[in-house]
């Protein structure tokens, strides 16, 4: 008998702080790859817009909508006008992967030490999460690729096992944690996000959502019927596995 559920992480936001990363990246691939042509220059604020707007990114294409949204400089103050913005570019979001995914292959191919300084394990969670990384009931899910996950972690010297990274790509990852549970014969999951929309309208009792508080999030999402996972919480979560 199991004597605890299977523990589902998001790996941006919960488990990796990978925000200067993540706007690397997008400016090389919206600006090099797709315009073909970089900025002159760049607004004294440009970090602290790109920031304040990652709690709205959904998946890694979004932030290529971001540097076009910093580049018109659109005012953007909730998700659903980041929403509305995503749903112009909808013709190009595949292309977006695409590009996003190879300029950080680029990145890593050219300076390796610099790809994996922008990667940084959350202080938090490095000795609890490499410790319970063992368990097999603890899964990553996310919508970054496996590859660049486990690099990462192994940089870290946390040895985690490729089937127990999930990614999630056309399908709403509760959906994916209810499919595991079913092959798996399992009769409950936790998961823990940063993005609230991963959360919100579980109807499955079988899962139970968790908002990182440490991610990347608004102060609002605190109050939207979602529990919230503080530091401490987690870290004796993990002790459990």
């Amino acid at each position: 008998m199991r004597e605890h559920p299977l523990l589902f992480l998001d790996f941006d936001g919960v488990i990796c702080d990978s925000l200067a990363e993540c706007m690397v990246s997008a400016f090389y691939a919206y600006f090099r790859l797709y315009k073909k042509k970089e900025p002159a220059s760049l607004s004294l604020d440009y970090k602290e817009k790109f920031f304040r707007l990652r709690p709205y990114v959904r998946d890694g294409e979004d932030y290529l909508v971001i540097q076009h949204i910093l580049e018109q400089d659109i005012s953007i103050n909730n998700q659903q006008q980041f929403d509305e913005i995503l749903t112009t570019h909808k013709d190009k979001m595949a292309l977006y992967k695409e590009l996003f995914y190879e300029a950080r292959t680029l990145i890593i191919r050219d300076d390796p030490d610099f790809w994996f300084h922008l990667n940084r394990i959350y202080p938090h969670l490095l000795t609890p999460f490499a410790q319970a990384s063992t368990s097999p009931d603890v899964f990553i899910l996310s919508t970054k690729r496996a590859d660049f996950i486990l690099s990462i972690l192994n940089n870290n010297n946390i040895r985690f096992r490729e089937d127990q990274v999930h990614v999630a790509w056309g399908i709403k990852k509760l959906d994916l944690i209810a499919s595991i549970l079913d092959k798996k014969s399992c009769s409950y999951a936790v998961f823990v996000d940063d993005q609230i929309s991963h959360l919100v309208g579980n109807t499955d009792p079988r899962i139970t959502p968790y908002l990182a508080s440490w991610g990347y999030i608004q102060e609002e999402w605190r109050h939207q019927g979602v529990n919230v996972m503080e530091e401490e919480g987690i870290r004796e979560l993990l002790k459990t596995y």
